[in-house]
């Protein structure tokens, strides 16, 4: 449970599940998932929130 809750981590990443993320990531380009990755890697939760929303609504409207 400390590594899901301690300190705000993993924070929304959790919130995406593998086979949604599986998706985007096969119809986007290289560049495009290496810009996720910093965004995650970066730690800022605000907008990776919103960026997590972006990314299920987009596989959903696909």
């Amino acid at each position: 449970m400390p590594i899901l809750y301690g300190h705000g981590r993993p924070g929304a990443i959790a919130d995406i599940d593998n086979d949604t993320l599986s998706v985007w990531i096969a119809r986007n380009h290289p560049t495009e998932v290496w810009k996720l990755y910093d965004l995650f890697f970066s730690g800022n939760q605000d907008q990776i929130t919103e960026k997590v929303a972006s990314i299920r609504q987009e596989v959903l409207d696909y």
